[in-house]
């Protein structure tokens, strides 16, 4: 799967991507499914969220593909300012800071830090962060150590190949 294009949240007056998506729940108990706009938004819709007094809204939705010929009612929010996410139950997985290392599928992307925003009914029930760089290190130094030990076996099997003569 491509990396996909992600929904934000406002969070304390910063702007952060998200790497959860929590209209899924929604949508999927109403049964509905946007069609894929792309291979990096196989969703079908972009979405904006915000929490105001602790509690969980969407303030927008955006469908890229969407025609309103299609389906006059497919944008179930665009008569209302901002809808309470009451559906949600969860964990919001945000994780910001410098990109330690891209994967190309869905939010598998490693970033220094994720902050974690925990949901019960859309209201918040708490957070925590979670520093993520000792891990990448240590991540680094297991890959250079494998590296280095497999080149040292085609060295060693060269040389005995060498001598197998």
């Amino acid at each position: 799967m491509t990396a996909q294009k992600r929904d934000s949240i406002l969070y304390k007056g910063q702007q952060y991507s998200l790497a959860t998506e929590p209209l899924r729940p929604y949508l999927e108990a109403m049964e509905i499914r946007y069609p894929a706009t792309s291979t990096g938004n196989y969703r079908g819709y972009i979405a904006f969220w915000e929490v105001i007094e602790n509690r969980l809204y969407l303030v927008e939705l955006t469908l890229p593909g969407f025609k309103p010929e299609w389906d006059e009612e497919a944008n179930l929010f665009s008569d209302q300012e901002r809808t309470f996410a009451e559906w949600y139950t969860g964990k919001l997985r945000i994780p910001h800071g410098e990109l330690l290392e891209y994967v190309h599928n869905g939010y598998g992307s490693l970033y220094e830090k994720e902050l974690f925003l925990r949901f019960l009914n859309g209201k918040l029930l708490g957070e925590s962060e979670k520093d993520n760089r000792q891990e990448y290190e240590e991540k680094l130094a297991r890959e250079k150590k494998y590296m280095l030990e497999r080149e040292n076996k085609k060295i060693v099997n060269r040389i005995r190949r060498l001598f197998q003569v």
